[in-house]
């Protein structure tokens, strides 16, 4: 077992050209480099093999402390894959296991292929349907030694194209994100900020830059900031006023006023800044009180109860899984503690990336009821626009603004029947979902350009950003940051 498992976790001579353009992006002679922890780490991860969880990062560490010296060559990067693989393919065997259990819902002790696949998809593995990683992934599985008796694929053997998928993904991924910075020249500093967000960025970038200009007008470009979590309803009027003013002010740099998508990180990098800055003062001193020691550090326990302090609490599985990944990600070495820089960054971020999963969660089911992605944003934008009270409902009122500003003709007691059959707590408003259905009998009942807003915009007592409206369509209304955690009493 331990010799076919050191002969697997080889570097081929199909890999050696990647490990060999992994360690020359870092280091600059095939031997007698100096010693260069985070580099090494780097080309690792362009290799395909980065650690995720803490335990990943102990035994990635434990490698690297192995073979520390003052030189450093090709030869040791190579040894070093060949052990980390077997290091952390073993730290997540737990993981694997219960997955291959779940799996193996006949208890056969082996899967075919279609669960196998499953298994991968359960472990976040299978890449989008008909996309040519997942047919890599497809021929990955079906070349898998199966049990010659029961044709089927054993644990073994599961665990090995675990970590061969994670290692192909992770290098997709690397690769991918490469290109987006040669393509948009993008800094160091701003592709080290936004490299893990980078290509869920891009691709809602482009989902909703309509003419494939490359660049979002003022209401594509907010559009996408409130699906980000960067804006939201319900802010203070001074962080709202920063928001809007530092919005118009990178749409006023172009003198098409439009985003490019460089231009779009350096707006969310400062809205980022903007929202922990109003943070500072209540993490700080949550901080304090539990860094007892005074050492600056604390362990990821005492952060996870400082976000519970500030209410900061997942609701549902996904929630969970993403503030536990972002937990992950800030604690970048593994050492398990987090100063209190890092947990500004980690509450914004977490902040960021709640407001993005309700705001899916919610698009989804637009889109569910037939409406495109850009319908389904500007469904989102129109009801926050008509939400006058800023509590997650409109009335009745509202909507007729709404049916009016879209230019649908249709009668006041028709559209006082529809509402009073999807207003299922009687109240005489409805929230976002009920309005989506609404939205859809109407279109159902009118012959109607499908739902497109018109330059002019309901009336709203909110501050928005100033527009050039001559020469482009209406901005969605301006809002700051996301929401920033309880002030402290």
């Amino acid at each position: 077992e331990d010799v076919m498992t050191g002969y697997r976790d080889r570097v081929t001579r199909y890999e050696v050209e990647v490990a060999q353009e992994s360690f020359c992006r870092y280091f600059p002679a095939k031997h007698g480099n100096a010693w260069c922890s985070s580099d090494i780490l780097e080309a690792l991860a362009d290799f395909g093999l980065k650690a995720q969880s803490r335990s990943e990062k102990i035994a990635l560490n434990t490698v690297l402390d192995d073979y520390e010296d003052d030189e450093f060559g090709f030869n040791t990067f190579c040894a070093i894959i060949e052990e980390a693989r077997c290091k952390i393919r073993n730290s997540r065997t737990h993981t694997v296991f219960q997955s291959f259990k779940y799996a193996d819902t006949e208890d056969l002790g082996g899967l075919d292929g279609e669960r196998l696949m499953k298994l991968l998809q359960n472990l976040n593995l299978a890449f989008e349907k008909d996309s040519s990683e997942r047919q890599t992934v497809e021929a990955m599985v079906r070349d898998c030694n199966t049990d010659p008796t029961t044709g089927l694929i054993g644990l073994s053997e599961v665990e090995f194209l675990v970590s061969a998928v994670r290692e192909f993904m992770v290098q997709s991924k690397r690769r991918r994100e490469r290109e987006l910075k040669v393509e948009y020249q993008l800094s160091d500093a701003i592709f080290n900020q936004f490299r893990s967000q980078l290509i869920r960025f891009h691709q809602s970038f482009q989902e909703l830059d309509d003419d494939h200009s490359g660049k979002l007008d003022p209401h594509e470009a907010m559009n996408l900031l409130s699906h980000f979590g960067c804006i939201t309803s319900g802010m203070p009027l001074e962080q709202k006023l920063r928001a809007q003013a530092l919005v118009s002010r990178y749409l006023g740099e172009s003198e098409e006023h439009l985003l490019s998508f460089d231009r779009f990180l350096c707006v969310v990098q400062d809205l980022r800044l903007i929202g922990m800055e109003e943070n500072i003062e209540i993490v700080q001193s949550h901080f304090n009180q539990y860094d007892r020691d005074q050492s600056g550090q604390l362990t990821i326990k005492e952060i996870c109860q400082i976000l519970m302090d500030l209410k900061i609490q997942p609701r549902s599985l996904s929630e969970q899984e993403a503030m536990a990944q972002l937990i992950e990600e800030t604690d970048s070495n593994g050492s398990g503690t987090l100063s209190v820089e890092d947990l500004l960054l980690l509450v914004q971020r977490i902040l960021e990336r709640l407001g993005e999963l309700n705001r899916s969660e919610l698009l989804q089911k637009a889109e569910a009821l037939g409406f495109s992605t850009k319908q389904a944003h500007d469904l989102w934008h129109t009801f926050e626009a008509l939400d006058s009270s800023e509590d997650g409902l409109i009335d009745v009122a509202e909507v007729a603004e709404a049916v009016s500003l879209m230019k649908w003709q249709i009668s006041a007691n028709k559209l006082h029947r529809h509402v009073a059959e999807l207003d299922a707590d009687g109240n005489g408003q409805l929230d976002f979902i009920e309005f989506l259905h609404l939205m859809r009998r109407m279109l159902d009942d009118v012959a109607v350009v499908p739902v497109k807003m018109k330059t002019e915009e309901p009336s709203s007592p909110r501050n928005r950003p100033e527009e050039d409206d001559s020469t482009q369509k209406r901005s969605g209304r301006g809002a700051p940051t996301s929401n920033p955690v309880p002030k402290k009493r």
